[in-house]
């Protein structure tokens, strides 16, 4: 009976994308067992649907929990991880005049550098990276987000992605000097 309920959460949140019964059965799922071996990757589940939502405070919230209750695993990795993808998307989400936005990247570029300091030499270093870069892109840091992109290219997985990138910021820079 348990593995038919993870089963009909997996539905959900994966083949499914119903990521709001997703959230709720996973929520109900981790009532009925919190201290079972599943619910580090259930609370997973339950940030990510969070995340898909648009529920972006509760998803960091979540990510941080996360990583206080199950340090130094691959999920508080993860987590960390997650959380600066959080941050940087709840920014290019919001309307908000330029000022609170810039301050909306400096957060999130601040938890891709502790992401990057706690775990140098993680799977999601380049991402993080490659976040990093398009947080002071974002706030007109055109130098800086150049330098970082330029350090990317051999690392990035997609380095016409990062080609791309630093050719619009080359583009913006010969504009400025007009």
């Amino acid at each position: 009976k348990w593995e038919a309920r993870v089963q009909i959460g997996e539905i959900l949140f994966g083949k499914v994308e119903r990521y709001d019964e997703a959230l709720a059965h996973y929520q109900a799922l981790v009532k009925l067992r919190p201290a079972g071996s599943q619910a580090p990757d259930m609370q997973f589940r339950i940030a990510k649907s969070q995340f898909f939502l648009r529920k972006f405070d509760d998803a960091m919230q979540t990510y941080r929990e996360l990583q206080r209750r199950y340090p130094g695993t691959p999920l508080a990795e993860r987590a960390a991880f997650e959380l600066g993808m959080t941050y940087l998307t709840r920014a290019s989400q919001q309307n908000e005049e330029r000022t609170s936005l810039a301050a909306s990247y400096q957060e999130a570029l601040d938890v891709f550098q502790a992401f990057l300091r706690k775990y140098p030499k993680s799977r999601w270093a380049p991402e993080a990276r490659f976040g990093i870069a398009n947080c002071l892109e974002e706030m007109d840091q055109l130098e800086a987000a150049y330098r970082a992109f330029e350090e990317l290219k051999s690392s990035y997985p997609s380095p016409i992605v990062v080609q791309t990138r630093m050719i619009r910021i080359r583009e913006r820079l010969l504009q400025r000097k007009r």
